[in-house]
């Protein structure tokens, strides 16, 4: 083989091989991931009960909110999210229908400040509703509150007592999110009722990010941090093994020249 076709064949391989590293390294990154969450906490941070018994509770009553996920895009915006609860059908027949959805809240930096609002005024109904963007701090004296055992429309209910639950927002939204609907459990269990925001969502996250949701009582609260995959990537073991076989390659090639010339 004369000295031009092994410069011609050499640089084709390059290419090729240097083309398969990037494909190899880019082919474990997908256009969406899905974040799950748990249900660790038993109220939002510094919203402990008066009454210290709500305090060591996870669920009072029903229902039982077990965790969920949030689905982020690769511009870092949040796309759904998804919650999954639960109920003992004995309860369910008899206290299920007093219960509605409290408003979701979005803390989009984690700085115990929440930043966007779905007001879902109560409702049980899917449909589109306001998304607000805000600025409340998490210990904010504005918030729309669980109430008291026992106490006005709770008489003879046990609730989480003076938990923020909802906010009544002052300015005009800046877009609607769907929401699916909530959803009563009967025989099966978990349930899952999930928030909409769209593909083209413009609800962008940071490093960290925080969600609170609960329902009117405050039986279960969900509060939560989680990482943007995004902005703290964790490469997938599929990923680096791709990366590694075309870094293989490249030093494959390498001695390829070395023993031709």
């Amino acid at each position: 083989m004369n000295k031009r076709r092994k410069e011609i064949l050499l640089k084709n391989v390059f290419v090729a091989l240097v083309s398969l590293t990037l494909l190899m390294g880019t082919a474990g990154i997908a256009r969406a991931v899905s974040v799950t969450f748990g249900d660790t906490s038993t109220y939002w941070s510094g919203w402990q009960s008066p009454d210290s018994a709500d305090n060591s509770k996870d669920t009072i009553g029903i229902p039982d909110f077990t965790g969920g996920s949030a689905e982020i895009n690769s511009d870092s915006a949040l796309q759904k999210l998804t919650f999954n609860y639960e109920a003992d059908y004995s309860y369910q027949l008899q206290w299920w229908y007093v219960l509605t959805p409290g408003d979701l809240f979005i803390d989009v930096d984690a700085d115990n400040e929440w930043d966007y609002l779905i007001d879902l005024n109560g409702s049980k109904n899917g449909g589109n509703y306001n998304l607000y963007s805000v600025s409340i701090p998490l210990d904010s004296g504005s918030y729309v509150m669980s109430g008291r055992d026992n106490t006005g429309n709770w008489r003879g209910w046990e609730i989480r007592d003076n938990h923020p639950i909802g906010y009544t927002p002052s300015d005009d939204p800046v877009g609607s999110v769907y929401f699916s609907g909530w959803i009563t459990p009967g025989d099966t269990n978990p349930v899952s009722s999930y928030f909409d925001f769209g593909s083209n969502s413009s609800l962008f996250l940071g490093n960290e990010f925080t969600i609170g949701w609960m329902v009117n009582c405050a039986n279960d609260v969900v509060y939560e941090t989680m990482n943007n995959p995004f902005t703290n990537p964790v490469p997938e073991p599929s990923t680096i093994l791709l990366i590694s076989a075309g870094l293989a390659g490249l030093a494959i090639y390498g001695r390829w020249i070395k023993n031709i010339f």
